[in-house]
């Protein structure tokens, strides 16, 4: 799967690029299309480098 597949805007996508990551983490696989069709609150848990920060920390539209 790839960040295009998400469905994500292109500003977003051309960020996520700027960055330098090529593909999601699992943990981002599984998260993001729940991030972006919910206003519910998420915990994920998954080890330390696995994309979880960055994920919540700006790539997440407002």
């Amino acid at each position: 799967m790839t960040f295009r597949e998400l469905n994500l805007k292109d500003d977003i996508l051309s960020a996520i690029e700027e960055l330098g990551y090529v593909q999601p983490m699992p943990v981002q696989e599984k998260t993001i299309p729940f991030m972006l069709e919910q206003t519910a609150d998420l915990v994920a848990l998954a080890q330390t480098g696995t994309g979880k920060t960055a994920w919540s920390a700006g790539i997440k539209p407002a």
